[in-house]
Parts: C-alpha cells; sequence; structure tokens
C-alpha cells in the first residue's frame, strides 16, 4: 500500500473512542463525517508509537481487543 494509515471499525461510538483515546495522549481521525460512525484512522508510526497505540485502545475498549 501507499498509505501511511489504516481504518478500522471500533465496534462502538468512534467520536467517544476518539475523545478517550485524545486523553491518553494518542490521536487519531473519527471518520463519521464520512458515515463511517464507529470507524477511526489512524497513521502508522514507528514500533513504539504503534505499541503505546494498542495500549491506549485496549484500554479505552474494555473487553475488546485491537
Amino acid at each position: 500500500s501507499l498509505a501511511n494509515f489504516v481504518t478500522f471499525d471500533t465496534r462502538a461510538e468512534g467520536r467517544e473512542v476518539w475523545k478517550r483515546l485524545l486523553a491518553h495522549g494518542v490521536i487519531v481521525r473519527p471518520l463519521d463525517p464520512y458515515a463511517m460512525k464507529s470507524w477511526l484512522r489512524v497513521s502508522v508510526g514507528t514500533p513504539e508509537e504503534n505499541t503505546a497505540f494498542l495500549a491506549a485502545l485496549a484500554a479505552v475498549l474494555p473487553g475488546k481487543r485491537p
């Protein structure tokens, strides 16, 4: 792929997940303006950044594994 980001379905309200991730210092983009209310876009980062993102995602989506 030529893109440096991925989109994924949070299976929750995407804008709420976005707010929770921001509180953890993780910046992603909600996709509700594109009629994708439960989806987020995240840029691919360094291995450390990716690990931090996955940890934050697990913290804000309890019971759901990324």
